[in-house]
């Protein structure tokens, strides 16, 4: 049976983390980010280096630039104790495949699932190797 394990890591620099992850299986770039936000180019780089506070503004704004639900996010971030990371990791990303294709820049819609999910199982991963060592 699965317990909740406090997490090491501070809770920003896991929604930072957890993030990043997300935009990388987006593909949708830093850079492509900065300029649909109108934001200064490196602003993102300096964010998740921890040089510009990380604010609840810029995760929404990030999210929505990107196409993922802010709730969904936040459920993969900070999971309900009853529940393991990962499952509650795949009902999100479940709910993706709900969502326009992106578009033919971008990978395909199934494409683009995949991805995020080895992505964050890969990050779910790493973090639970640390806390174990």
């Amino acid at each position: 049976m699965y317990t909740h394990r406090t997490s090491t890591e501070a809770p920003g620099e896991r929604v930072s983390r957890l993030l990043q992850v997300a935009i990388r299986a987006s593909g949708v770039s830093q850079a492509e980010i900065e300029r649909a936000l109108g934001m200064s180019k490196g602003y993102l780089r300096q964010v998740f280096s921890g040089r510009i506070e990380l604010k609840v503004r810029h995760v929404e704004v990030i999210l929505g630039a990107i196409g993922l639900d802010p709730n969904t996010f936040y459920g993969i971030v900070y999971p309900a104790p009853a529940k393991r990371s990962r499952e509650l990791a795949f009902e999100a990303l479940s709910a993706l495949e709900s969502r326009e294709a992106p578009s033919q820049a971008q990978l395909a819609q199934d494409d683009l699932l995949v991805a995020i999910r080895e992505m964050v199982t890969r990050a779910l991963d790493q973090a639970d190797t640390k806390k174990a060592g």
